[in-house]
């Protein structure tokens, strides 16, 4: 799998300490490769903070309409269980993936 670790971790790694909460990571776009590391995120129970299949995001032309219509910048997943929780969030929020009614749904 083809990623870059950023932000603070990424900081932490270069020697500036910075404490944080996440773990952000640009991942290579190339569909067989941000497949794996879809499913590597999902393996350990994290899911998107979107009510979205995620896998959806692998796909090119979902992805561009997401950015077009929706503005998205970022794909941000979260554990249920370890997540800092905010009204409606966590606990289980998007334990599986599922998919819009209709277009695409945005909390």
């Amino acid at each position: 799998m083809r990623y870059l670790v950023a932000g603070a971790v990424a900081m932490g790694l270069h020697g500036l300490q910075r404490a944080t909460i996440d773990l952000d990571l640009m991942v290579d776009l190339e569909p067989r490769n941000l497949a794996r590391a879809l499913r590597a995120s999902w393996g350990p129970g994290c899911a998107p903070h979107i009510p979205v299949d995620p896998f959806d995001f692998a796909n090119p032309t979902i992805r561009s309409r997401w950015i077009l219509a929706k503005g998205m910048l970022a794909f941000p997943w979260y554990h249920p269980y370890e997540a800092p929780c905010r009204e409606g969030q966590g606990q289980g929020r998007y334990p599986k993936a599922r998919r819009p009614e209709e277009g695409i749904a945005w909390p």
